[in-house]
């Protein structure tokens, strides 16, 4: 049986700690000369505006970074290394992986509680995660899916009880074998 939670994250680009970016730059072994690039890109934008050839004091400037930068998403996935470090483990047979501003959470077992039981290992390590730098999930858009090739061992009425959500299969494919 292979089950998948994919976990999506409220505007994670406007909620970057900058200073745990760039530890994870560092600890990845970044140039220095590059973090600083990306300090500058990502913190304290300051200008200074010129209207008809008069100077206007230094401001900062405060605005939402586009979420289409390519950039960003490599920061990103950057930024969220370490989560998927703690998520990834061989022996729970989890594989954790990240799109955009989504956690995908992959396991894969012959028994259905135990892969429930390692999906709510996982869900608690990334709420703790989030917790340590204010990054908050959208509970609702929270999928449970299970992947399997024999519908008639499956419990179609089956929930996962994550904290405080209950979580619905709501997604059921059938792999066909050849």
């Amino acid at each position: 049986m292979i089950f998948l939670l994919s976990l999506n994250i409220i505007d994670i680009f406007d909620q970057i700690i900058s200073s745990h970016l760039v530890h994870v730059l560092h600890m990845k072994e970044i140039s220095e000369r590059l973090m600083k690039w990306v300090c500058i890109y990502i913190i304290n934008h300051i200008t200074i505006l010129m209207l008809s050839d008069t100077e206007i004091k230094k401001s900062i400037i405060i605005a939402e970074v586009s979420q289409s930068l390519l950039l960003l998403l490599i920061l990103y996935f950057f930024y969220t290394a370490e989560l998927l470090d703690f998520c990834n483990n061989s022996n729970k047979r989890l594989s954790a992986s990240v799109f955009i501003n989504d956690i995908i959470l992959l396991t894969y077992r012959f028994l259905m509680k135990v892969n429930c039981c390692t999906l709510i290992w996982a869900h608690n390590r990334c709420l703790n995660w989030a917790c340590r730098y204010d990054i908050f999930f959208i509970s609702e858009k929270y999928e449970l899916i299970h992947l399997t090739h024999q519908l008639k061992r499956f419990n179609m009425q089956a929930q996962l009880q994550l904290k405080n959500i209950v979580k619905e299969f709501s997604i059921l494919i059938y792999i066909f074998r050849i």
